[in-house]
Parts: C-alpha cells; sequence; structure tokens
C-alpha cells in the first residue's frame, strides 16, 4: 500500500510539473524555400546580445549582408531579431 502510495505521489507531482520544451515542425529545404519569402545568400556580419528593455530577457540582433537573392525580394541588409542570448 505504502509502493502505490509513493507512486501516486510521484505520478501527480510530475504531472503537476511545467515543461520546458520547443516543438517545431520538420521542413525540407525545399518546402522553407517554397513557405520563404525570400532566399539569399548572405554574410553574418555581427551580432549583438542585450536586455530588451520591455521583457527584461536578453535579445540578439543579428546583422547579415545580402550577397545574392535567389528568389523573392531581400534588401541589401537584414537584421534578424531573437529572443535568448548570453550575456557577459
Amino acid at each position: 500500500m505504502l509502493r502505490f502510495l509513493c507512486s501516486l505521489m510521484m505520478a501527480l507531482w510530475v504531472m503537476h510539473s511545467p515543461a520546458h520544451a520547443t516543438t517545431a515542425l520538420y521542413l525540407t529545404e525545399a518546402e522553407q524555400s517554397q513557405l520563404s519569402t525570400a532566399v539569399v545568400i548572405a554574410n553574418v556580419m555581427e551580432q549583438n546580445i542585450s536586455v530588451h528593455p520591455q521583457w527584461q530577457r536578453p535579445i540578439t540582433r543579428t546583422r547579415i549582408d545580402v550577397i545574392e537573392v535567389i528568389t523573392g525580394e531581400a534588401p541589401e541588409v537584414l537584421f534578424i531579431e531573437q529572443l535568448g542570448g548570453t550575456l557577459n
């Protein structure tokens, strides 16, 4: 009986714990290309990591210089902002 109660308590504790995970749909390169507004060849020039003023979380801003546009339209310079990063 004690073993059953311990197992039940563990199961309830595990079910109550939040799951910290990311799920993503796998897409082939062809599928990604079809869903993209532009496909480019580019160089990553610089990255800056700072704290977002509103959310108080790290944010990474990356500058990308476009060398060639394969499909679609794109500016010569792109900036990508992503949540996350490591602050020193």
